[in-house]
């Protein structure tokens, strides 16, 4: 196509700045302004793959923060577990520090002892320890029923545990008492407690 232009060269450049100062000279043709966004669609296209990709490596990353989270948790149960086992066997441990009374005491020597020492006749029940007090519980009965030596033969056998070095070290002294006489199928018994108090070291 030919365009010829009649208006003289000092107008048009006029006509030229005229329009350029009246927005006109910036309306672009439609053709560049779909090119343009034909351009621009690819890099959308991509930015959004990266943003799924993006979103795809966050949501794996929360789940394997999920999972070790559980394992964590399930290792928290076994450590309670453990520390709960620790926290008796420290308690057992304080309580075999109480039954030595501060030292060293073989209680199986005591025992040992218990057993030389008690005379015929003489059986214990019970043995316990409170704080630092030993407590015997036991029975007598006479070999003679006139005589009624039971009182005596649980007598003679506290008498027999303070005598006894091996034992009587570790304690005070060995008292007898509460005494209190039974009968059991026409036999008559001396029930009776002996009590030890432990030496307290410092």
């Amino acid at each position: 196509m030919i365009e010829i232009n009649l208006v003289p060269e000092d107008l048009r450049k006029k006509q030229k700045k005229r329009a350029f100062a009246s927005g006109e000279a910036r309306v672009f043709p439609k053709e560049t302004i779909i090119g343009v966004v034909i351009g621009i669609m690819p890099l959308l296209l991509i930015l959004h793959v990266v943003l799924q990709v993006f979103i795809l490596v966050k949501d794996s990353q929360n789940k394997n923060y999920a999972q070790q989270i559980e394992r964590l948790a399930d290792e928290k149960v076994k450590i309670d577990a453990v520390l709960g086992e620790l926290k008796q066997l420290q308690e057992k441990w304080r309580s075999m520090e109480t039954i030595g009374g501060g030292s060293k005491i073989s209680w199986a020597q005591k025992l040992n002892d218990i057993s030389d020492n008690i005379p015929r006749g003489v059986w214990l029940s019970n043995i316990t320890l409170d704080g630092d007090v030993l407590l015997m519980h036991g029975s007598s009965v006479s070999k003679n029923q006139k005589e009624k030596n039971d009182m005596t033969n649980a007598l003679n056998f506290a008498s027999s545990l303070k005598n006894c070095e091996t034992f009587f070290d570790d304690f005070e002294n060995i008292e007898s008492g509460q005494f209190k006489r039974e009968t059991v199928n026409t036999t008559e018994l001396m029930n009776f407690n002996i009590k030890a108090d432990l030496k307290i070291t410092e």
